[in-house]
């Protein structure tokens, strides 16, 4: 039996070397990874997305994670896969509501691109999706969080309800993670494993050990 394929999507001023740790646990669970890379001043996500489209394996079935805007790509790319290869996905910190720092990162537009339009706060994302399992952090550095102005639970840069907002309640896990750094955390590569695994997270695993 071939193995399922893992693809890693890297957050926004981070690269693919961001999820070293995760790719070894996943090769050690079993699965084939491919971490790919990707130059977010190119185009807002549907032009990312078609980017990468390429990159993707071209048989089997493909899982995919997602850290930040990572995370929000990973929807639009199951989306242009064929129905017959569309696997699970982990978002890990997504704004999928958006997030209150892209209106105040305007000033570097002209070095992100149209990306940053994508990215601005939004109330109506599209329906969950039942093979989609979110991981929200609850970890705010301070004065990182002064300076967003998040309301409510966040990472420092994601709120908590934006990070599960395509997940149904039950795909849903909340973690007391940073969003720079929670693909390094012991806790986070074991329940996304999981997740690709069987379709839920670890119940009761939730504060855990941390790296």
């Amino acid at each position: 039996m071939s193995k399922e394929t893992v693809v890693l999507l890297h957050g926004l001023g981070r690269t693919k070397l961001s999820f070293w740790r995760m790719v070894g646990r996943m090769e050690d669970a079993g699965f084939e990874t491919v971490a790919l890379g990707y130059r977010p001043w190119h185009g807002g996500v549907d032009v990312l997305s078609k980017e990468l489209l390429p990159q993707l394996p071209e048989t089997g079935r493909i899982h995919l994670v997602g850290h930040s805007l990572g995370g929000v790509i990973s929807v639009q790319l199951k989306a242009m896969l064929p129905a017959e290869r569309r696997g699970k996905i982990v978002q890990l910190g997504a704004p999928n509501l958006g997030s209150e720092l892209a209106p105040k990162a305007q000033i570097l537009s002209g070095v992100i691109g149209e990306v940053l339009d994508d990215l601005a706060p939004k109330d109506h994302p599209t329906a969950p999706d039942p093979d989609l399992g979110a991981i929200a952090g609850t970890v705010s550095p301070d004065p990182q969080g002064r300076v967003t102005g998040h309301e409510g639970p966040n990472d420092g840069l994601v709120t908590v309800q934006s990070a599960l907002a395509l997940a149904l309640p039950k795909n849903q896990l909340i973690l007391p993670v940073t969003h720079t750094f929670m693909m390094m955390d012991a806790r986070v590569i074991d329940q996304t494993i999981h997740f690709i695994q069987t379709g839920q997270f670890i119940p009761d695993l939730g504060e855990g050990t941390p790296p």
